[in-house]
């Protein structure tokens, strides 16, 4: 099963938070997911987190640098 938009933007801030510069910016990105996650389901928070989750372990393992 595909990711709805909504999923995909969570994901994308969650990951912007957790690779922020600095935090100001980690701040305003974890806002930006609290909003869009608000209009998620549990599961779906959860399913998007182990995603972004994974991706980080990946990128780690593989020393793949994250686009910020």
């Amino acid at each position: 099963m595909k990711p709805t938009k909504k999923e995909i933007k969570f994901m994308e801030a969650l990951l912007l938070a957790i690779t922020a510069p600095n935090k100001k910016l980690k701040d305003e990105c974890v806002e930006m997911a609290a909003s869009i996650g608000s209009s998620l389901t549990e599961k779906q928070r959860d399913l998007a987190m182990k995603a972004v989750e994974c991706r980080i372990e990946y990128a780690q393992r593989h020393q793949v640098k994250e686009a910020a």
